[in-house]
């Protein structure tokens, strides 16, 4: 069962870097923190903590302005 994971994730991650990008996929990965808390507390039930929610926005505030730098970019 763990190899069929393992062989499904490997396949997912190069179509997503195909169709997405690579940079774009890599961005993708910093949000698994973001979505285990949001699952984790929709799902299971656990509090937010202040320090999850600070993790999150930190989070959030990183990709965001990763985006508006990649934006601003010019390409020669």
């Amino acid at each position: 069962m763990s190899a069929g994971a393992s062989a499904y994730c490997f396949v997912a991650w190069n179509l997503a870097c195909k169709n997405l990008g690579t940079v774009n996929t890599t961005l993708g990965i910093y949000l698994s923190p973001v979505v285990t808390i949001v699952f984790a507390f929709l799902c299971l039930g656990e509090k937010i903590t202040v320090m999850g929610l600070s993790g999150a926005v930190l989070t959030i505030i990183g990709l965001l302005l990763s985006r508006i730098r990649e934006k601003k970019t010019w390409n020669f």
